[in-house]
């Protein structure tokens, strides 16, 4: 967290408190909103959104920071950080025009073995079969993604845990602006892609999926991504059609929507077309 914090704080030209902190992400965050981006990723183990005032954030700053203490990713000071820094980032998303993406339940480097001996990212990662999901997320989802106002932006959540899609299309009925992600990483086969698609007809609505998107770092292999991803779409929806449990027009309709029009209406990316 040291490097970090000092990087950033010195680039932006900012003390290194935690009013220093938000200011440089602010400043960065402006900066990348500028140059088009449409939306924040996070990378959480859980998906806190917990109700943390700002004097608590500064006293757990000034332990890690200051004192140089370490909390380990389970700590309460962890979560009411990290809690504390996703407000800031939704309310710097909503500011301008941004959709705050949450990827969750990666137990990072399981094997430590493999990790010791040959580092992080060696496929040592597996899917967290416990996470708290709606009381993390409760206040954070009421302050910025409730349909109160047209201004708030929208959330989409991607649980690496396919168990967890129940759970994301609920909070997705209940409030407005959520969105359950399509399936990624460990999910990102035929099998689990058509199960959300023909999940998320019985307990929600096509044109409330984020539909699928591709990882940066696989832009070599996109085209053939997306046609996996496609295929699989026609498939899920041809097989309620064979079936009568949806017309001909409407799985059209919805072909669309996932492939494209959702994107378009979640990201704002009709000046992209």
């Amino acid at each position: 967290m040291r490097i970090n914090v000092e990087n950033i704080c010195q680039l932006t030209n900012q003390d290194i408190t935690l009013d220093g902190l938000v200011e440089a992400l602010r400043q960065r965050h402006a900066y990348f909103a500028s140059m088009g981006a449409k939306a924040s990723d996070h990378g959480l183990l859980e998906p806190y959104g917990l109700d943390v005032d700002k004097k608590r954030a500064e006293n757990i700053f000034r332990q890690v920071y200051e004192k140089r203490e370490k909390f380990n990713l389970n700590s309460n000071e962890t979560k009411e950080f990290i809690s504390y820094m996703m407000h800031q980032f939704c309310a710097m998303n909503q500011e301008m025009g941004m959709v705050t993406q949450i990827h969750y339940g990666a137990v990072r480097n399981a094997n430590e073995y493999l990790f010791r001996n040959w580092g992080a990212d060696i496929g040592g990662d597996v899917a967290a079969e416990q996470v708290n999901i709606v009381s993390n997320l409760k206040p954070l989802l009421g302050k910025f993604f409730s349909g109160k106002n047209e201004n708030e932006g929208h959330l989409v959540l991607y649980p690496l845990n396919h168990v967890f899609f129940h759970t994301n299309l609920m909070l997705e009925r209940v409030f407005p602006r959520v969105h359950t992600g399509f399936p990624w990483w460990q999910n990102d086969n035929i099998y689990n892609m058509e199960h959300y698609l023909l999940h998320l007809i019985s307990a929600s609505l096509w044109s409330s999926s984020g539909g699928p998107v591709c990882d940066g770092r696989k832009i070599l292999s996109e085209g053939s991504r997306f046609e996996v991803f496609d295929r699989v779409i026609c498939r899920a929806l041809g097989k309620l059609w064979s079936t009568g449990a949806i017309s001909k027009e409407g799985a059209i309709r919805a072909v669309k929507g996932l492939m494209v029009e959702n994107q378009i209406n979640i990201f704002g990316l009709e000046n992209f077309l």
